[in-house]
């Protein structure tokens, strides 16, 4: 399984943790808008493996998006919809959630 958490300035590392350890076994990966890294809420910064415009929406089974203070970066938003419209499994930690219906994804 291809599991991909997207990282943004600001996210909450802590949110990212756990994910991480049940995911170990898997193919994980992270997905930022823009190459290099992101840095989380406290300023530490964790190296980017993949640009999400790079990104096969095929290659995800498993999107996870941490919460924290997510600004509109449309490379995110648009991985989002992409991994929605082929029924990736998504999952939105805190305001993870609000960069899905940023995406406008979610229904009502």
């Amino acid at each position: 399984m291809n599991v991909a958490m997207y990282l943004y300035d600001g996210y909450y590392e802590t949110e990212i943790a756990l994910a991480g350890l049940v995911f170990r076994r898997e193919r994980l990966f992270t997905v930022a808008g823009r190459a290099g890294s992101a840095a989380a809420v406290d300023g530490r910064r964790m190296m980017v493996d993949r640009r999400a415009e790079d990104v096969d929406a095929g290659e995800i089974d498993v999107l996870i998006l941490p919460g924290g203070s997510p600004g509109p970066e449309p490379a995110g938003l648009d991985l989002i919809r992409r991994c929605a419209a082929r029924s990736a499994w998504i999952g939105g930690i805190c305001a993870g959630v609000d960069l899905m219906a940023g995406a406008g994804i979610l229904a009502g």
